[in-house]
């Protein structure tokens, strides 16, 4: 009994967040204001503590995309380990300026080095990639779901900055700089996840 470790913590919230990637893209993709609907906080906080506590959840059964989309984002909030990659923000944010300068076709190139450097040394969790994924799929319903890059950009980009930014006042100027970096990376990692990392039996091949 009693709280679980940050390891059992870590494993807990990916497989939870695993699970909501699970319904999200076989059931959620034409739910009505994805992501930009979440549950009340309370009602987050308590079935995040129920899960943690070793309470199962299905989130077919419960068919509330509102609530996955919260949990999602609270188990990727308080995870002990982040699982988006927080200390390559700058990496990532300058390999795609440079990348900008490159013709179209080759401006991914850049910053999927820093992704795969990434995975090899494990500051890239291949969850993450598999999370990006998903929110290309959602964003490719946006005129169902309403989840465009931009939905999808500042719901999320706080979880690109270490402890989803809770050390760092709102009204500062460098909570506008580092918020706006992440939102520029990560719109451009989910447009280009596929690019980057081509699924399996396509033309191309992942590096």
């Amino acid at each position: 009994l009693g709280m679980p470790t940050d390891a059992e913590k870590d494993a807990i919230l990916e497989s939870t967040v695993n699970l909501a990637l699970d319904y999200l893209a076989n059931e959620g993709l034409q739910k009505a204001d994805l992501f930009f609907e979440k549950a009340p906080d309370v009602l987050v906080e308590a079935a995040l503590s129920d899960i943690l506590g070793g309470t199962a959840i299905n989130f077919v059964a419960l068919d509330d995309a509102p609530l996955c989309c919260g949990l999602l984002y609270a188990s990727l909030a308080t995870r002990p380990t982040p699982i988006f990659p927080v200390a390559l923000l700058d990496t990532l944010a300058e390999a795609h300026r440079a990348g900008m300068n490159e013709p179209p076709e080759r401006q991914h190139e850049k910053t999927a080095a820093v992704l795969v450097d990434g995975v090899r040394d494990g500051a890239v969790l291949p969850v993450f990639l598999n999370i990006l994924g998903l929110l290309n799929l959602v964003q490719q319903n946006a005129p169902s779901n309403g989840a465009s890059i931009e939905v999808l950009s500042e719901e999320l980009a706080p979880l690109m900055i270490e402890h989803a930014g809770a050390g760092i006042s709102k009204d500062t100027r460098e909570w506008r700089f580092r918020i706006s970096r992440a939102k520029t990376v990560l719109g451009f990692l989910i447009s280009n996840v596929y690019t980057m990392f081509p699924p399996q039996g396509s033309e191309s091949s992942a590096p």
